[in-house]
Parts: C-alpha cells; structure tokens; sequence
C-alpha cells in the first residue's frame, strides 16, 4: 500500500505511452493503405493558411497548411493539411497538385509527395497511377 503513490504515475505514462503508439500506428496504417490502394488524381490549391500559437516566455511556433480542392467519382472534396516551409512557399493558389485518395472512400486523401510517403513507395516499389486511372484499373474505383 506504500508503493501506491508510486504507482499511480507509472500508470498514467504507460497509458499515455500505449495511446501514442495507438495513434502512430493509424496514422502509419493510412499512409499504407493510401500508397496500396491510392489513386493519383489532379488537385488545385485553394487556400495558404498560417497558425502561430505563442508559448510561454518570447517562444512561439508557426503552422503552414495548404487548402487544397480535387474531385473524385463526380463529387468535389477540400482537405488542409500540414506542409513544411518550402512546399508551402514553392506552391501558389491555383496550382495544379497531385492528390493520392482512395476511391472507395474519396474522404481520405492526401498531397502527393511528402517525404514519408515517398520513402515509403520505393520502400514498398509502388508506381504512380495516371489520372485516367478509373478506366484502367476499374477494381480500384469499386474499393475491391
């Protein structure tokens, strides 16, 4: 009953511990199911977005995003997602981008070309699938 005290935080950093590989491992499980069953297909930046949040004394950090539209089996979708400095700065509103989604599920979607999932397709030996890919590989826009 003494160790008690003792006990209780290595509960609390085991929990926290088991919940980040959690969330590690789905985000590791999107991105292979992205490079595996994905589709590239044509998107358009829309939108450049900035968040800084200010922490403590004098320290601050910035949040570059990227609003991008693309469209998918005759529906229009938009996402933000996270991107590092110089992909936000080397890309402009309007610009054409690649977006890989799964066609069975169009809500899941991501930019083309971050550096995880760049090592991850040679890792894997994935090739990129062209834009007219619906005619090609029919199997893929059914989400078989």
């Amino acid at each position: 009953m003494d160790n008690l005290g003792l006990d209780i935080p290595a509960i609390l950093l085991g929990g926290l511990v088991i919940a980040v590989l959690i969330w590690v491992s789905w985000i590791f499980l999107r991105w292979m199911k992205l490079l595996r069953r994905g589709v590239l297909i044509e998107g358009r930046i829309e939108a450049h977005h900035s968040h800084t949040i200010t922490e403590g004394i004098g320290g601050a950090v910035t949040y570059l995003s990227l609003v991008y539209s693309y469209s998918c089996n005759g529906t229009n979708y938009s996402h933000e997602e996270l991107v590092d400095s110089g992909t936000y700065s080397e890309l402009k509103d309007g610009d054409s981008v690649k977006v890989r989604c799964l066609p069975g599920d169009p809500t899941t979607a991501e930019l083309e070309g971050s550096a995880f999932e760049t090592l991850l397709g040679r890792f894997m030996n994935t090739r990129s699938i062209p834009v007219d890919s619906q005619e090609i590989f029919p199997e893929r826009w059914r989400g078989d």
